[in-house]
C-alpha cells in the first residue's frame, strides 16, 4: 500500500509548524569510529528509535516534522543518521537512480 506521507498533503499535518524544532547532538562512538549524529526532540520516560526513508537523515525535513509531532505526544524521539550524511540523493542525484534499481544493488 503506499500512502501520501512524503508529499504535502500527507503527514504531519501543517498545524504542527513548518520546521523541525529538535536539534542534532553527536553521539561519541568507540574505536576510532566517526561520532553518530542524531536528530533529538521531545522530553518524557519513554522514547522512540525513528528511523528515516530512502531520502535520508537531511534531505527530508518531513522525517523530522514526524518525530516533533511523536514528541508532541508525550516521548523522546531519536532519529539516528545510520549513514553519517550519505543518502540515495546525494549519491545518486535522483531517484530512482539512472539505470534503476538494478544499478544500485
Amino acid at each position: 500500500m503506499t500512502t501520501k506521507a512524503c508529499c504535502d498533503g500527507g503527514l504531519p499535518c501543517r498545524s504542527h509548524g513548518s520546521e523541525p524544532g529538535g536539534k542534532v547532538i553527536e553521539l561519541e562512538s568507540f574505536a576510532g569510529k566517526p561520532a553518530l549524529p542524531c536528530y533529538e526532540i521531545g522530553e518524557g520516560d519513554k522514547a522512540v528509535i525513528a528511523v528515516y526513508d530512502i531520502f535520508g537523515f537531511t534531505e527530508n525535513k518531513r522525517t523530522r516534522l514526524v518525530c516533533d509531532q511523536i514528541a508532541n505526544a508525550g516521548y523522546r524521539v531519536i532519529l539516528p543518521d545510520f549513514y553519517r550524511g550519505t543518502d540515495v540523493l546525494k549519491e545518486f542525484g535522483t531517484f530512482p537512480p539512472a539505470g534503476g534499481i538494478e544499478e544500485v544493488v
